[in-house]
């Protein structure tokens, strides 16, 4: 919303977080996100416990550090091994390619995610 709110050239915006830095090894390096959850960076909310879950209430990973739930939770993806996905049914993806050999091995063959950028010194 925030980033809405400052197109307009004539509002100024002020944006503030709670929480402390995320310039911590267990937010910097994927392989350790599972030690943020239910820690001091983690508000440790969790949902209304639900009958249809046998009364479990899941918890909901909120980040109480810059960046929110996007520093301190995960973002997995997994290739369909050719048995599931060969051919994949045309009539569940459109018009996109149906042939898993066209599908990338790995996923920096189809997305470059970049290098995070340096912090502002104000």
């Amino acid at each position: 919303m925030a980033r809405r709110l400052a197109e307009n050239a004539d509002v100024s915006v002020l944006l503030l977080e709670a929480g402390g830095d995320d310039d911590v090894p267990e937010v910097m390096r994927a392989e350790q996100w599972p030690l943020n959850l239910g820690s001091e960076r983690d508000w440790n909310f969790s949902a209304q416990p639900n009958p249809h879950l046998n009364g479990r209430a899941i918890p909901f990973g909120m980040g109480k550090v810059l960046g929110g739930g996007s520093s301190i939770n995960v973002m997995a993806r997994a290739s369909p091994p050719p048995v599931n996905g060969d051919p994949i049914s045309p009539s569940l993806i459109g018009t996109i390619s149906t042939s898993r050999q066209e599908l990338p091995l790995r996923p920096d063959e189809r997305q470059r995610i970049p290098p995070r950028r340096p912090r502002p010194s104000w």
